[in-house]
């Protein structure tokens, strides 16, 4: 999973975020716009902030949020079956690649691509 450290934000957002318990990526994926904004001290600029973040590595951050399925035993040892390793670089790049098919899966309608892509996104 990809850590908020990650994105980079300045401390003010960064601190609301580490106080409401929202670590990664897909913490925030699963909270979604409405939701964030009803953290204490944690405003449109705030907000505006992390949907830039997000954007620069290909994640669209929904209005609602995204439904979070638990992990497959079919998809735990994917990289295992991929034989990608477990490198950093390699995590962030595939990351990237299924939150791209995600956000794409959740605007056409498609729920089971998407419960696909939050399962290989959990490796």
């Amino acid at each position: 999973m990809i850590s908020i450290e990650t994105l980079n934000l300045p401390t003010g957002p960064y601190n609301c975020l580490k106080r409401s318990k929202i670590n990664t990526v897909d913490d925030l994926l699963a909270m979604g716009k409405h939701n964030l904004l009803k953290i204490r001290k944690f405003g449109n600029g705030s907000l505006a902030l992390v949907i830039d973040a997000l954007e620069a590595i290909d994640v669209t951050l929904t209005d609602e949020g995204l439904p979070l399925p638990s992990l497959s035993p079919d998809a735990s040892n994917m990289l295992d079956i991929l034989n990608l390793g477990d490198t950093k670089q390699v995590r962030q790049g595939l990351a990237k690649v299924i939150y791209v098919l995600a956000s794409y899966a959740h605007e056409d309608g498609h729920p089971e691509f998407l419960r696909i892509a939050h399962e290989l996104h959990g490796l």
